[in-house]
């Protein structure tokens, strides 16, 4: 089995705004995160921040989400990791996924949630990116790293294998509006949207 974590717990400080509401086609990238990731996993946990009840209220006729508020996502991506790992079934892999990495492609979720021995992790054109895939074996020992660490110190700890892609998506998070628009044309060529 495969579950699904969507990191939401970040303040979006350089977009200005709650960037996982801001409307592509009708939806909002944290509805693109999830739409993209959800037909490949049993579950998805959202965890979220100081947009908690924004995400709430924008996710609430989703059913197979469970929102999780990480009451220290001040402390770092590592905590809101931990928070839902922590919340997934224990004997589950999981794939990890920003959600300001909203346009992922099908085939990389396709090449992504199958069962791997170890961490893998994207590659585009020589560069990693998400989601990241752990295998159940690894959550125990995840959970006991510190909160200041991070999932590339983990991943690097623990071993891991890149699965090549096509994917450009895969290295594009949205932190500003030009990321934000220079995601949309990449998507666009891609014909997603």
């Amino acid at each position: 089995m495969i579950e699904g974590i969507v990191l939401a717990a970040g303040m979006s400080q350089r977009a200005g705004s709650n960037k996982l509401l801001w409307m592509v086609e009708g939806r909002t990238l944290i509805e693109h995160a999830l739409h993209g990731m959800a037909p490949h996993v049993e579950h998805i946990y959202v965890v979220t921040g100081p947009y908690h009840a924004a995400l709430t209220s924008q996710l609430i006729h989703w059913s197979n989400i469970t929102l999780i508020y990480n009451d220290q996502h001040l402390q770092g991506m590592f905590t809101s990791v931990k928070k839902g790992v922590a919340f997934s079934h224990p004997c589950s892999d999981v794939l990890i996924l920003p959600g300001d990495c909203p346009f992922v492609k099908d085939t990389t979720y396709l090449a992504m949630a199958k069962p791997h021995e170890t961490m893998a992790v994207p590659r585009y054109d020589s560069r990693r990116g998400h989601p990241i895939f752990i295998p159940s074996r690894l959550k125990a020992p995840l959970l006991l790293e510190p909160d200041s660490s991070h999932l590339k110190h983990f991943r690097n700890t623990h071993g891991f294998v890149e699965i090549p892609t096509d994917d450009a998506h895969i290295i594009i998070d949205i932190d500003t509006i030009e990321d934000f628009n220079q995601s949309l044309d990449a998507t666009r060529k891609d014909e997603r949207l």
